[in-house]
């Protein structure tokens, strides 16, 4: 990776999966679609495998003061929604599609920080963004 990155300001500091997404927000930010990408790519790649076996061992969506618990599950999913999100800026909705329907398909019970002080979860996000996909078919 570092090779790969050489000369370039990406970055992927200690690779966890808490890193890659405050990075690719980072990214979102300043409307760098490649960075997104970049950056919830390798969360997915390196932590994917751990947040479906969080998911499946949850129930339902973790208590207020559990939720860091599940960072895999929270990171991941908050990776491939930004994805889905950078994909939709670049005009690539069945791409969009397909990493909002692996939220609400195996990580159901993601759940995002808001800095304004509060939880939301992803998959309600997800769900929103492939009924807006549908409505514009």
């Amino acid at each position: 990776d570092q090779l790969d990155l050489r000369d370039t300001l990406y970055d992927f500091g200690n690779y966890t999966s808490e890193t890659l997404t405050r990075k690719a927000w980072g990214r979102w930010d300043v409307k760098d679609w490649e960075g997104v990408k970049l950056y919830t790519q390798k969360c997915i790649k390196l932590h994917a495998q751990t947040a479906f076996k969080m998911q499946q061992q949850m129930s339902g969506f973790a208590p207020d003061g559990f939720i860091p618990y599940f960072w895999a599950v929270n990171d991941v999913g908050t990776s491939y929604f930004l994805l889905g999100w950078a994909y939709l800026e670049l005009d690539d909705k069945a791409k969009a599609r397909e990493m909002f329907e692996a939220i609400v398909n195996d990580l159901a019970y993601a759940r995002c920080w808001n800095p304004k002080g509060f939880y939301w979860k992803v998959a309600e996000g997800a769900q929103k963004e492939l009924d807006q996909l549908d409505q514009k078919k």
